[in-house]
């Protein structure tokens, strides 16, 4: 199970946490702001129309990126979001802004919503001669590596090789993403050599594992077997985890010492998620779910902050993930014991205004995942953005939402909307309070996979 889909959880927002540190400091509201000037569906419309960006071709033009720079501003960090994972518009802008902030604007590092020991081979890939599609599927979920809206991208990251600013992927997940996945274990067999300290059973236990995952076809049951095997590596990430992180091995650099202590304890990370998945399914429970879901979070901000801080310490870093997760707030639905947010809100919190989350809405349209059954967007909440949008008749804007967040004007308004048409269940949201911008569509589009075979 992909834990991604995990995100129909992240249906409702709350944003009390936030409200004070983000309203702090704000003056008076422009008269035309106010909720009492702003009734209507048609004067919503109309105060979109006059403050935010419009643009009516496939990508965003010249006017429209300036505009986004300017509210990007001097943060070092830019994330991306969508409402699906399946949708074309959101893909193909994403990729066209990402190409020009890094061209024009210092964007050297893209980090994607995937697996980081994965996006980091793939990498590695981009710049030989292997076909880009398969470089693609090495790294990142199948929804952009099989999509004809972002492989392009890859392409341009190769032609960046050799050059003075290459554009550096990477991935900020504990989950495997991509091919490269499968020789995880094996690469932690290599890193780890005669591993001494290590615990003699654990070791014993992975050589095992590995030998029997060569045999796998020649099971009764392959596909139990292969259960098995994960269920027994599962096991025994936290503690190579644990021992790794003890050592330093004064025969590799520290950088990649300390690459090595974060794929580790994302292997331990994603065992401890997937247990509470796994228990939640068995015993329908949602608790188990959330509980999980918020440690997934925690652990991908944390892998986050430390290719920003240390790994890709002063280069200026894009992010491309869903919008729950770049969501400066907590999803509900996840209160449980504990600390829980989503991994925006973390990133958010320790790192101010070096972060700029750009969130997207949509009015109508549909959507597919992967290559499935296309699927129709639910309609826009009654006096929601999303209906104000639609109203305007713009087929594409931006709008900065840093200075809508005085107390009184109407976007901080608690309105109903979607983050997530995955879920397709409306949140109550002050959308000032759940990104620092958002960039709009008026007709989404299923994402376009491309044809088995193609290029090779």
């Amino acid at each position: 199970m992909r834990l991604n889909r995990i995100s129909l959880l992240c249906r409702d927002v709350g944003v009390a946490a936030i409200a004070l540190l983000l309203v702090s400091g704000c003056t008076g509201v422009p008269r035309e702001s106010r909720v009492e000037a702003v009734q209507s569906v048609d004067q919503r419309a109309a105060w979109l129309k006059n403050h935010a960006t419009a643009w009516s071709g496939e990508e965003p033009d010249d006017a429209a990126v300036a505009a986004m720079v300017r509210g990007i501003g001097d943060a070092r960090v830019v994330m991306l979001g969508e409402l699906t994972h399946g949708d074309a518009k959101s893909f193909a802008f994403k990729h066209e802004l990402i190409k020009r902030l890094h061209k024009d604007y210092g964007f050297d590092v893209l980090v994607w919503e995937s697996g980081l020991f994965d996006c980091t081979e793939m990498d590695g890939a981009i710049s030989g001669n292997k076909d880009i599609q398969s470089v693609a599927r090495m790294g990142v979920f199948g929804h952009w590596s099989r999509s004809t809206e972002t492989i392009g991208l890859f392409d341009y990251a190769r032609a960046t090789r050799g050059t003075q600013r290459p554009l550096i992927m990477t991935g900020f997940d504990i989950q495997e993403s991509g091919s490269a996945g499968g020789s995880r274990w094996p690469t932690y067999l290599e890193w780890i050599g005669d591993a001494p300290g290590l615990d003699a059973d654990v070791l014993r236990r992975i050589r095992q594992a590995m030998a029997d995952a060569g045999k796998i076809k020649d099971a009764a049951d392959p596909m139990a077997e292969q259960r098995r095997i994960v269920m027994e590596l599962r096991q025994l990430g936290a503690p190579l985890a644990q021992w790794y992180t003890t050592r330093r091995d004064a025969t590799i650099s520290d950088r990649e010492y300390r690459f090595r202590v974060q794929c580790l304890n994302a292997e331990a990370k994603l065992a401890e998620v997937m247990t509470l998945f796994e228990e939640g399914m068995s015993e329908k429970s949602e608790e188990k779910f959330a509980r999980g879901y918020s440690i997934r979070e925690q652990a991908n901000a944390q892998i986050l902050k430390w290719l920003v801080d240390e790994h890709f310490a002063g280069k200026k870093v894009m992010v491309w993930a869903h919008n729950v997760h770049i969501a400066m707030c907590k999803p509900s639905g996840t209160e449980v014991e504990g600390p829980r947010a989503s991994m925006g809100e973390i990133v958010k919190r320790d790192m101010g205004d070096r972060v700029y989350s750009l969130g997207v809405v949509g009015f109508e349209g549909k959507w597919s995942w992967l290559d499935n059954p296309t699927i129709e967007y639910a309609a826009a909440q009654p006096d929601s953005l999303e209906e104000a949008w639609g109203a305007g008749g713009a087929q594409s804007a931006f709008l900065d939402l840093r200075s809508c967040r005085g107390e009184g004007h109407w976007l901080m308004q608690p309105r109903s909307g979607y983050l997530d048409q995955q879920a397709a269940k409306p949140a109550t949201v002050r959308w000032p309070l759940v990104y620092d911008g958002v960039v709009f569509f008026r007709e989404m589009t299923p994402r376009v996979g491309i044809p088995t075979g193609a290029g090779k």
